[in-house]
């Protein structure tokens, strides 16, 4: 990250990760804060299992939603 060109340290951030609740997809959620966390050590970063409207309706295909995106 640039140095600002005052003295003062910049706040600690925050930053989440949205991911489904699959098992895969939290591993994979894991291994990508693990990376950041070696690019910026001094960032906090959650990660926000979501569960979706996929997750939720297992027998609607997902093009009758009617939803205009859907995250899968």
């Amino acid at each position: 990250m640039a140095e600002t060109s005052s003295s003062a340290p910049l706040p600690p951030r925050t930053i989440r990760i949205g991911t489904r609740k699959s098992n895969l997809a939290v591993v994979q959620a894991e291994g990508i804060r693990a990376r950041l966390q070696e690019l910026e050590p001094t960032w906090t970063f959650e990660i926000t299992a979501l569960r979706m409207i996929g997750d939720k309706d297992q027998k609607t295909a997902l093009y009758d939603f009617g939803a205009k995106s859907l995250w899968t």
